[in-house]
């Protein structure tokens, strides 16, 4: 959505942050900074799906505790990612929007 403002007033689009970009930029930019660490949270956490499962199929002895830990895993796995798919959600809307649909200015778009 754009806002038009008459002439000399500024829009909330057109405020500065202080970094020369706009606040809805510097917004956007904190934003895909959290989307890439929620990533990386998700793909570490699939990685330790990966490595409870297989110390889960080569256990012998403590069958019951190694499923217990890959099953926690899981979990946290998904978790992970779907943290991640709603950041991926509040990212996509903000970019396609310009707006997160937050009156307080970003900060559902920042998951606070």
């Amino acid at each position: 959505m754009r806002c038009v403002a008459a002439a000399g007033a500024s829009t909330d689009h057109e405020q500065r942050s202080g970094t020369g970009r706009s606040v809805g930029q510097a917004t956007l930019s904190a934003a895909t900074d959290l989307l890439i660490s929620d990533y990386v949270a998700w793909r570490e956490a699939r990685l330790r799906v990966r490595s409870a499962y297989s110390s889960w199929t080569h256990t012998r002895g403590h069958a019951k505790l190694a499923f217990a830990a890959y099953v926690a895993a899981l979990d946290q796995e998904e978790k992970a990612a779907g943290e991640y798919a709603r950041r991926i959600e509040h990212v996509a809307g903000f970019v396609s929007t310009g707006s997160d649909g937050d009156p307080e200015g970003g900060t559902k778009l920042l998951g606070r």
